[in-house]
């Protein structure tokens, strides 16, 4: 909720503007905005023309004393009170001040609380919207979002406000009670829509960066992938080529050990042969010299 400690710290800055740089200013506050009767009671001193205690400490009206004397060529014999008359009272020329508040019976009991709401105010009874403001102001919001969709979407938000219009009127109606659809709800509505798409837009973009990096991990691991299977099937056709070499070599060393298996055989009944031919010579030869 809006403090007033924090309407005090607009008001500083709205009154340098007014006094300190010249300009015309506008203090426009919302139904929102002053809820508490602390704000009301200060507008209605405004209002008044009287300035709100506590806003200033004296250092803080020293410090702008000193500033507008200079700004203003106002004398260093002028005394600081004069100063501050002089300068609350640019104040009061330039500062401008509107309330945007629903009709009701909480607008009526400010009324009867704080009288100058109605006596040092200029009344303006505001219409509902045409659907036409309605979907400008809509498109004015949301072209930035989605410049696509800006025409639809505004639609939508002028149909969503005018369904709501028309359900407090049914509302008021059946119960009795006023429920009033003010102007500034809509603006809050599309703050509010603004906001969360801004959200969900955000979620999208951080959900569509992690599929993005994921793909580009899944393509370099399928580039891994094809890079080891190119290497499995290189070794797998060199283990092919050595096994075959191997077969032929193991088939080559079967062959020539059947081949040795048959020499050696051949050798074998070679040698016998010739056993018997050097014993068969032995004994004739033995004979031999016996005789």
């Amino acid at each position: 909720p809006y403090s007033v400690e924090a309407f005090h710290t607009d008001l500083i800055q709205i009154y340098d503007t007014a006094a300190l740089q010249g300009q015309h200013i506008v203090l426009m506050l919302t139904d929102s905005q002053v809820e508490t009767k602390g704000i009301l009671e200060e507008i209605s001193y405004l209002l008044c023309g009287y300035e709100i205690p506590n806003v200033f400490s004296l250092e803080e009206i020293a410090k702008r004393t000193t500033a507008f004397m200079g700004i203003a060529n106002i004398d260093d014999d002028v005394s600081q009170e004069e100063v501050w008359a002089q300068y609350m009272q640019l104040v009061r020329e330039r500062v401008h001040i509107t309330l945007c508040l629903t009709p009701g019976e909480t607008f009526s009991q400010m009324c009867r609380d704080f009288p100058s709401l109605t006596s040092c105010c200029a009344i303006d009874w505001h219409l509902d919207w045409p659907a036409q403001a309605l979907q400008h102001i809509a498109s004015k919001l949301i072209q930035d979002l989605e410049p696509t969709a800006t025409d639809t979407l505004s639609k939508d938000c002028a149909l969503a406000h005018q369904s709501a219009v028309e359900i407090c009127q049914l509302y008021t109606q059946e119960r009795r009670e006023e429920a009033p659809v003010a102007p500034c709800a809509y603006f809050e509505f599309l703050n509010l829509f603004t906001a969360v798409h801004s959200d969900r837009k955000r979620l999208l973009v951080v959900k569509r960066e992690k599929i993005h990096n994921g793909l580009k991990k899944i393509i370099e691991a399928n580039d891994v992938m094809k890079t080891i299977d190119g290497t499995i099937f290189s070794a797998t056709e060199m283990h092919r080529e050595s096994k075959e070499k191997a077969e032929n070599l193991m088939h080559e060393v079967e062959t020539r050990s059947l081949e040795l298996e048959r020499t050696k055989d051949v050798v074998s009944v070679k040698e016998a042969y010739a056993a018997e031919k050097r014993t068969a010579a032995f004994a004739i030869q033995q004979s031999a010299k016996a005789e």
